[in-house]
């Protein structure tokens, strides 16, 4: 079982500029928001062989707290060259729902993952 916390800092700044019956115009606009969301899930690894493992895992959060709701998705698989280091190769979706004072960030993130992973 998995609970912790996810912090976000979002920015967004756009500029526009050209002109309109030939005179010129520049528009800025900026903003941003900052929250911190409550987050519980599950992490699940099983090994493949000697030197391979995968590795599951899952969350929600927000719950109105920071975000209206988000969850994330994360699986990747390890290679692990000894009991200190290993390789990771796999992907993440990431998705958040957040509304507050005229800001709105409804999103879906995902990727690959590569890594290195160090066990003390």
């Amino acid at each position: 079982m998995l609970f912790g916390l996810r912090y976000y800092d979002m920015d967004a700044d756009i500029t526009f500029s050209g002109s309109v019956l030939g005179l010129p115009f520049n528009l800025r606009v900026k903003d941003g928001e900052t929250w911190v969301d409550p987050v519980v899930g599950l992490l699940y690894r099983r090994p493949l062989g000697k030197k391979w493992t995968v590795d599951l895992e899952g969350d929600i959060g927000g719950f109105g707290v920071g975000s209206d709701f988000a969850w994330n998705f994360v699986f990747g698989f390890n290679y692990h060259f000894n009991k200190t280091v290993s390789a990771v190769m796999g992907g993440r979706v990431l998705d958040v729902d957040f509304t507050e004072t005229g800001f709105t960030y409804d999103a879906t993130i995902y990727g690959l993952n590569l890594g290195l992973g160090f066990t003390f």
